[in-house]
């Protein structure tokens, strides 16, 4: 007797049936969407992990389910972890910037300015470069602030190009002594200031009446292999005049 629970067809037709079992299942939880667990007791860890998860994932709006205040260690550690990551760094510190009860301190600045310019995103870097130096202007020295950077080019070992940008700054804001500073000590790093950054400074100083400080600044860019250039020249010549 033929028993149609054998027959080829209907076992073939339950094999396909259960693979599209199978593949619904599956389905349904990959498109699942993830969510941060509201707890208010996360540890330091975990909190850090899901705050860098979440911004790695481009999901900034859902920082605000993390029940957290903002702080220099948070802030820091994330800035520090995603290091390599510009975009969520960033983002991340324009949110702490935001935030009512909490500002960036000196260090964070410094720690974002390096990962900016590092991602050669260079005018997000000069925003930060120009917001950290009028912070530190009244509040703490420039020798703070390029000890810092310093400390920050160490741990993370990045391009000395920041010394130069901030350089730059300083002139622009006409904080000559500031910017004779750090004139004076990029070289401990490594990094040679550029002939425009140079060129300007050198122009400051002429304007402002400081010739002699000029022509040092001229011999000292020469000796650091800086090649002058005929607006150089003009700017010495003004001097000796």
């Amino acid at each position: 007797m033929f028993s149609l629970s054998h027959s080829p067809s209907l076992r073939l037709n339950r094999f396909f049936n259960q693979i599209i079992r199978t593949q619904s299942i599956h389905t349904r939880r990959r498109f699942l969407p993830w969510k941060p667990r509201h707890e208010h007791n996360l540890s330091q860890r975990e909190l850090l992990d899901r705050i860098c998860r979440i911004l790695v994932l481009q999901r900034l709006p859902l920082i605000d389910q993390l029940h957290f205040d903002f702080s220099d260690e948070i802030l820091d550690a994330v800035l520090r972890n995603l290091r390599f990551n510009p975009n969520p760094c960033l983002q991340f510190f324009k949110l702490a910037s935001k935030q009512q009860t909490f500002r960036p301190n000196a260090k964070s600045y410094c720690k974002i300015v390096h990962i900016l310019s590092k991602a050669r995103f260079f005018d997000d870097a000069r925003v930060c470069l120009n917001e950290l130096v009028e912070i530190c202007v009244s509040n703490c020295s420039v020798s703070f602030v390029f000890d810092e950077l310093v400390s920050v080019y160490r741990e993370f070992s990045f391009s000395p190009t920041v010394f130069d940008m901030l350089l730059k700054v300083y002139v622009e804001k006409g904080l000559v002594k500031d910017a004779l500073f750090v004139f004076d000590n990029m070289g401990k790093c490594g990094c040679v200031p550029s002939l425009r950054s140079c060129n300007a400074l050198l122009s400051r100083l002429v304007r402002g009446g400081e010739a002699r400080t000029a022509v040092l600044v001229y011999d000292q860019m020469v000796g650091v292999g800086v090649s002058p250039d005929i607006f150089s020249v003009y700017e010495s010549c003004e001097c000796v005049l």
